[in-house]
């Protein structure tokens, strides 16, 4: 009886392994295989990039979409035969260029969203001090300058501006109200905009420039929106800085049935279930 017991036991864990590491079905006498592709996005797509990958497997059967968060400049730069991905979104069209330029990419570099810079505060009574509310408008100069010079500001986290587009806007921003004199010594300069929400997250500075899908992402709890959310940032003017565009493009790495796929991730991306998603994680639509 114990015999048979442990037989029972490791062939029920033989069928669990075997369907795991093989994943493949039967259909119609045909068999078939789960299709991957790899999907290189920035750190500000975080937030919404598993909603978009768990709709999209949704109407593709037989397909799993494997995500790689890290910033374009990296996946570009580290791209080898056993380092590949499929479809790059990127911040940056400089490295959708680049990655042309190497002869790795397949059909157009397509402009697709718009990102936003915030200024955001994890303690809200810095917001709350100069009875700034109101999340859907845009504040003055005067009212930013009074916020980003108050003496309770001991720190200011900001992305690199050498390696990260919206460190580049906020330097943009500080130098264009004439503050960056005033805020030189409070500024943290950190690696990317992953490492500012880090940072806002745990407290470790008084404000940081950040992207909106951050602070969506906080607002969004249980699939409702929280208010309370809204007192923690403060929307910034464009004009400031200009627009932070986001890029996407295939690659030519991949077989048949993975280049289809990535042909239908490309066209998924522009649709309006999409476009709808990334527009309730704080991003502008092209």
């Amino acid at each position: 009886m114990k015999a048979k017991l442990i037989f029972i036991f490791f062939f029920t864990i033989y069928q669990i392994n075997s369907k795991t590491l093989v994943d493949q079905h039967k259909k119609g006498g045909k068999q078939l295989h789960k299709v991957f592709i790899k999907v290189a996005y920035t750190p500000d797509m975080q937030y919404v990039f598993k909603k978009l990958k768990d709709l999209f497997e949704k109407s593709h059967n037989l397909t799993e979409i494997l995500g790689s968060k890290k910033s374009s400049g990296f996946s570009v730069n580290n791209l080898n035969k056993n380092k590949v991905f499929h479809i790059l979104l990127s911040a940056n069209k400089y490295n959708c260029n680049l990655l042309r330029r190497k002869r790795k990419t397949r059909g157009k570099i397509k402009r697709f969203i718009k990102g936003e810079l915030v200024l955001y505060a994890p303690n809200s009574k810095l917001l709350l001090d100069y009875n700034y509310l109101n999340y859907r408008k845009t504040p003055s100069a005067l009212v930013l300058k009074n916020i980003l010079l108050s003496p309770k500001i001991k720190r200011l986290v900001i992305a690199n501006p050498k390696v990260s587009p919206y460190g580049q806007a906020a330097f943009k921003l500080l130098n264009k109200l004439n503050v960056m004199q005033f805020l030189k010594k409070k500024i943290l300069l950190v690696k990317s905009i992953s490492q500012v929400n880090l940072y806002l997250r745990n407290q470790i500075a008084s404000l940081g420039f950040t992207d909106r899908s951050y602070a969506y992402a906080r607002r969004i709890k249980g699939g409702y929106r929280s208010e309370k959310e809204d007192r923690y940032y403060v929307r910034t003017n464009k004009i400031w800085y200009g627009n932070l565009d986001h890029y996407m493009v295939k690659t030519v790495y991949g077989n048949t049935e993975q280049k289809k796929v990535a042909n239908d991730f490309y066209k998924f991306m522009q649709g309006n279930q999409a476009r709808s998603l990334l527009k309730s994680y704080g991003f502008s639509i092209r």
